[in-house]
C-alpha cells in the first residue's frame, strides 16, 4: 500500500491479514475497502483503483498458485 501512495501500510497489511481468514467475504470486503480508500486518498481515475487491483492480484496468485503448489508437494 505504501508503494501505491496510501499511508499507514502496516494498518492495511494487518487488515488484509485478518480479513484473509474469512473465506470469500473477507477478501471481497478488503477489495472494497481498498477501492474506497484509493478513491478517497488518490487521484481519480488513474491511481485510485491501484490498491484494490494489486491486492486482488496478490490474493489470486497466493490462493491459486503458491498455496496449492506447496500443499501438493507436501503430501506423501
Amino acid at each position: 500500500m505504501w508503494s501505491t501512495g496510501l499511508g499507514d501500510p502496516i494498518l492495511w497489511g494487518a487488515m488484509a491479514f485478518l480479513l484473509n481468514y474469512i473465506p470469500i467475504l473477507g477478501p471481497l470486503t478488503a477489495i472494497g475497502i481498498f477501492l474506497i480508500a484509493g478513491i478517497l486518498a488518490l487521484d481519480w481515475p488513474f491511481s485510485s483503483p491501484l490498491p484494490a487491483a494489486l491486492y486482488t492480484l496478490i490474493h489470486l496468485v497466493e490462493g491459486e498458485l503458491i498455496t496449492p503448489c506447496c500443499w501438493q508437494s507436501a503430501s506423501p
